[in-house]
């Protein structure tokens, strides 16, 4: 696993990381102008692609960063990870509706609580669905039992996962104020100072994300025989 915060590194992957990260950048500045809806599916469908590809070389033991995604099956990828969402986050979700729109009483330590199962259960999902590249893969049946397989290796792995993305969003919450400031400030040593740490930020994402998949894809790679998934 430490292997893996140098692994975006390797080879080619610094420049892989830079384009990439310029690439989903510009599809999220794309995603809010007219064509938002359209421009959203496609940068959801290529950070998806671009996700899997890490996954599927560490599969195939590569020590390198994949070439970039294509844009083939960019509403293929939106469909399998909008997918893979709603089925970890199906609960929560459903008593958030419930609660607002129906006026339910629904404890809201309920909806906390299946939130951290949520988020538990969607590293697994997600490995399964972009293996099997099916959206059916991150059903119950398939999930469940690779989890009980691997207990002690897969609740290192989500914790690993969940705490990324709690960086991430607690790094997205920041640059948000910082932008907030930077709409009224009227000096330009702070506003270029804003954008120059809201770039570093988005490739420190990137780097964060393309760890996060590396991370996956090994324990993927060294439980593969306990998994079974492609054994006949």
């Amino acid at each position: 696993m430490p292997g893996a915060l140098i692994y975006p590194f390797r080879g080619s992957g610094l420049l892989v990381l830079i384009v990439s990260t310029l690439m989903l950048a510009a599809m999220d500045f794309i995603s809010s102008g007219l064509f938002s809806i359209l421009a959203k599916i496609v940068a959801l469908g290529y950070l998806f692609s671009f996700m899997q590809n890490i996954i599927h070389a560490t599969a195939n033991q590569e020590e390198q960063m994949p070439d970039l995604p294509g844009f083939d099956d960019v509403f293929g990828g939106a469909f399998r990870l909008a997918g893979t969402v709603t089925v970890c986050f199906f609960a929560p979700i459903a008593m958030g509706v419930m609660k607002v729109f129906f006026e339910m009483d629904i404890p809201i330590s309920a909806i906390i609580a299946t939130i951290i199962l949520g988020c538990l259960y969607f590293p697994m999902a997600f490995l399964a669905v972009a293996m099997k590249d099916s959206v059916l893969a991150a059903n119950p049946l398939v999930v469940i039992p690779a989890i009980l397989k691997v207990p002690a290796e897969y609740l290192v792995t989500a914790i690993v996962l969940v705490s990324v993305y709690g960086m991430q969003q607690l790094g997205n919450f920041v640059m948000a104020l910082l932008s907030t400031e930077s709409m009224i400030t009227k000096d330009m040593s702070q506003l270029l100072l804003t954008f120059a740490l809201r770039a570093i930020w988005k490739l420190a994402s990137v780097y964060l994300l393309t760890v996060s998949m590396r991370i996956l894809g090994l324990l993927y790679v060294t439980r593969k025989e306990r998994l079974g998934w492609f054994s006949r």
